[in-house]
């Protein structure tokens, strides 16, 4: 038996194996790794919560075993893990043959997953782990991967509860000072138009409205909420959220809800989207998860690397 869920790397699983005696002593290893021995309960089962350390492949199989000294039954329970927030790179939900497009040169992301097909057009693309669902079309010359594999449908470990971030939402009020609602008053024809200087005081921005980030070379310390599309228009713009809190998060079903349009943008953060994560601009270096149902990037010396998310909670 295990909790449901797929856990993810950084977090911690239970699992109960059972049929054994009751009150033997188990000995039990995960993953090849020795966790020592834990006496059966009167039904004959062990309890154990297992830590689960940040991983560079989300298609590993890890093994949980426990052996029953007197019984000598042995009972094992196998189980894979979702990349950590920090690790997990490009991450797409949608079964298209399409999910994940790779149309600008020069793309380098070190963990990727998508539930469908990833189509390579671009030029000197490399992947170093990199997991799908149905497809991998490659026409862009110079494409390495370094390692792949074929997977079922994950789903979404990156949910978009944007209800949490509505006044009065759980997250709203958890985050306490640093949460800030945008009137819907200041939304012309829909849009929240905003400059990078405006927000670069930091703070939580729910926003009931598409936003439009403008600016040069500035680094926002703040994270948006939107329930419509962001797009990133400023040349320049590096986000660095609050510590443990995502960067950019849209409620837009668009296959365009999350527009990096400006050239030489730097996101420290998550970037999460109900709809579409779409990267443009030129020299663009995205250090936490990028999470969509299909992520597209079209601008040229994209760097997505692991291990590098500093916000990451």
């Amino acid at each position: 038996m295990a909790i449901d869920g797929t856990p993810r790397s950084g977090e911690e699983y239970g699992i109960y194996l059972d049929g054994f005696a009751p009150d033997e002593n188990v000995a039990l290893t995960v993953a090849g790794f020795d966790l020592g021995s834990q006496l059966a309960d009167s039904a004959g089962g062990v309890w154990i919560t297992v830590p689960l350390g940040d991983r560079g492949s989300a298609s590993d199989v890890l093994l949980a075993s426990g052996t029953g000294a007197i019984s000598g039954k042995t009972s094992t329970f196998s189980f894979r893990t979702d990349p950590s927030a920090k690790n997990s790179g490009v991450w797409a939900t949608s079964g298209s043959q399409t999910s994940i497009t790779l149309d600008g040169s020069n793309t380098k992301i070190d963990n990727a997953h998508t539930d469908g097909g990833i189509n390579v057009a671009g030029q000197n693309v490399a992947i170093s782990n990199l997991e799908y669902g149905t497809t991998l079309k490659a026409s862009g010359t110079s494409f390495v991967v370094t390692s792949k594999a074929v997977v079922p449908p994950n789903g979404n470990p990156y949910p978009v509860l944007i209800d949490d971030w509505k006044p009065g939402g759980r997250k709203a009020i958890e985050v306490g000072a640093l949460y800030k609602s945008v009137a819907a008053a200041s939304c012309t024809n829909g849009q929240w138009n905003v400059s990078a200087v405006t927000l670069s005081a930091g703070g939580i921005y729910y926003v009931p409205c598409r936003v439009r980030l403008t600016g040069n070379n500035t680094t926002v310390t703040a994270t948006i909420i939107a329930e419509g599309a962001i797009v990133v228009a400023g040349n320049g713009i590096t986000l660095t959220p609050p510590a443990g809190s995502d960067a950019l998060v849209s409620a837009s079903t668009s296959d365009m809800a999350i527009n990096l349009a400006g050239n030489t943008t730097a996101v420290n953060g998550r970037i999460l989207a109900v709809g579409g994560v779409r990267v443009d601009g030129n020299n663009a270096v995205l250090r936490c998860t990028v999470a969509g149902r299909q992520v597209a990037i079209a601008g040229n010396n994209t760097v997505v690397p692991r291990g590098t998310c500093p916000t990451a909670a």
